[in-house]
């Protein structure tokens, strides 16, 4: 044989080998797709893993961002009752401060005529004598105790409470009804 045909033959035997060999059979392919897939399914696998706790995450983000916001929220609340209650404090205890003022003005005025009659009271008192003298004297110290009662009355009634005022003005009326009653007008 030449050498060209040896050289030939030789390489069509190696080409059947490697043609021989390099086929699989039905069941290696069948094992080969089966891991393929494995590995298709693995990393599909892995993928909706990721997936599921990047969703964890940006839940629990987003969780966290409502909790804040829901409790700015309620601070925000709160602090618009507090400021709303202030000012319902503030005009209830303006409201208050008038009311006395107000209720404050008739005994003011007997208060006033009273220092005007006791003056006169003590000055007849000093020219009179005898009995007339003991009954003026009477008369004025009765009026002086009724007016440092009123008086007293009248300086707590300015920082009594609204429950303690209320309980004050029937005492402040008989009080300043008494006086006006004692000096005879």
């Amino acid at each position: 044989m030449t050498n060209a045909l040896k050289t030939l033959t030789l390489g069509l035997a190696l080409g059947a080998a490697a043609l021989a060999g390099c086929e699989k059979t039905t069941a290696e392919k069948a094992k080969d797709v089966g891991r393929d897939a494995k590995d298709v399914a693995k990393d599909a696998a892995r993928d909706v893993n990721d997936a599921a706790k990047d969703a964890g995450r940006d839940a629990n983000s987003a969780a966290k961002d409502a909790g804040r916001k829901i409790g700015d929220a309620a601070q925000d609340a709160k602090d618009a009752i507090k400021d709303a209650g202030k000012a319902v404090g503030d005009k209830a205890k303006e409201a208050a401060d008038a009311a006395k003022k107000a209720f404050r003005g008739p005994s003011d005025t007997t208060l006033d005529k009273a220092d005007k009659e006791i003056a006169k009271l003590e000055t007849d008192a000093k020219s009179a004598s005898g009995d007339a003298k003991k009954a003026l004297d009477e008369k004025v110290a009765k009026a002086k105790d009724l007016r440092t009662k009123l008086n007293a009355k009248l300086k707590d009634l300015g920082d009594a409470s609204s429950d303690k005022w209320e309980a004050m003005k029937s005492d402040i009326e008989t009080l300043t009804k008494d006086l006006a009653k004692s000096l005879g007008f």
